[in-house]
């Protein structure tokens, strides 16, 4: 490995003109320089490619798809090009703070040549779609799942070379029996070995290949370095786009495909069963966003999610206390979204027990 090792900040991008600009200048603006910019811009239809042609730097390479191949397809087309020791892998509208690439630096010469094998995150600052700074947060470090936000005393002291260094197989364990991501995609930096050796981002997934990866990365027995501090800012949209994300059975369908695609003798070397797999989709990815939706008056989402549910896994599925509520207010109709409040709080009681 290179002692002075060079990152490749890869950016996929569709019509992300009026943002990625801001994107692109902040990883020109790190501390730390030794680094690559390649955006893979997915045949945008507004002025994306021009303001990436606008920045006249050699460390910037644009990959111009003659045709739109998808969001998954385009994470891999941006990454195999990279040719740095590190890759993170940063969205058209997100910010890295210019400490970012110097704290991971740090931490990589500090374990030495060991960090081939590691991956690293840190935390990150929630913005708006203005740019607005919302909160910052960190990773509950007792599971990896829950989050947990900085108060303003944390964030008058953070310090960016102070890092820690975790078991993989116990956060696999953790975070893929209830189907959830480790860390925050725009934080995850891993070596050009490890991405190789699990064969990138080629997925199957609609929305969430991102979770795909990182769960590739856990199982070959890694180490996690965690930085605790907030290096990136990630940009939270209200957009219709973004509306059709959270009503469509996308992220549903890719959490299905690992409740089939690990064999039990792959689980059980983490001491999980498929059925923890199973019964985390029916109870929290299905059943639970329909009463979500529900709360929020989406009586034809939460129709399509638990019908999807009820296919998915017919016998598991139909005899669910949770299941059957549901299927009683959805019969309702319209008249179940008033009642839907007091639906979640019984179903929330229900999860107790």
């Amino acid at each position: 490995m290179n002692t002075i090792p060079k990152f490749s900040i890869c950016i996929p991008n569709y019509n992300y003109g009026h943002l990625i600009g801001k994107t692109i200048q902040s990883v020109i603006n790190q501390s730390y320089q030794n680094f690559e910019i390649i955006v893979a811009d997915n045949c945008s239809t507004d002025n994306s490619v021009s303001i990436i042609k606008s920045f006249k730097d050699n460390r910037i390479k644009l990959i111009q798809n003659e045709i739109n191949i998808g969001f998954t397809n385009n994470l891999q087309q941006v990454t195999k090009n990279a040719c740095g020791d590190y890759i993170n892998l940063l969205s058209s509208d997100d910010i890295m703070k210019p400490e970012a690439l110097q704290s991971y630096y740090k931490a990589i010469t500090k374990i030495g040549h060991n960090s081939q094998n590691i991956v690293f995150m840190s935390d990150v600052c929630k913005i708006n779609s203005r740019g607005e700074f919302q909160y910052a947060y960190k990773r509950d470090t007792n599971s990896f799942i829950k989050t947990i936000k900085y108060t303003n005393s944390e964030l008058n002291r953070i310090d960016y070379d102070n890092f820690s260094i975790y078991d993989g197989d116990k956060i696999l364990k953790s975070t893929l029996s209830k189907l959830r991501n480790f860390a925050s995609f725009l934080t995850v930096v891993y070596s050009k070995n490890l991405y190789d050796k699990v064969e990138g981002y080629n997925s199957n997934r609609l929305v969430g290949p991102d979770k795909h990866f990182n769960y590739k990365l856990l199982f070959q027995g890694i180490k996690v370095c965690y930085i605790h501090a907030p290096l990136f800012e990630y940009r939270v949209h209200t957009t219709l786009n973004n509306i059709s994300q959270n009503t469509n059975l996308k992220q549903q369908i890719d959490d299905y495909l690992y409740t089939i695609e690990y064999e039990e003798d792959l689980l059980e070397r983490f001491n999980l069963k498929k059925d923890d797999l199973i019964n985390t989709f029916i109870n929290e990815v299905s059943l639970k966003k329909s009463l979500s939706a529900l709360a929020n008056g989406q009586w034809l989402f939460a129709l399509r999610s638990t019908l999807f549910c009820l296919s998915a896994y017919p016998l598991k599925t139909a005899f669910n206390i949770r299941f059957l509520l549901l299927v009683f207010f959805i019969i309702l109709g319209p008249l179940s979204i008033i009642l839907a409040k007091p639906l979640y709080r019984m179903y929330k009681f229900v999860q107790s027990d």
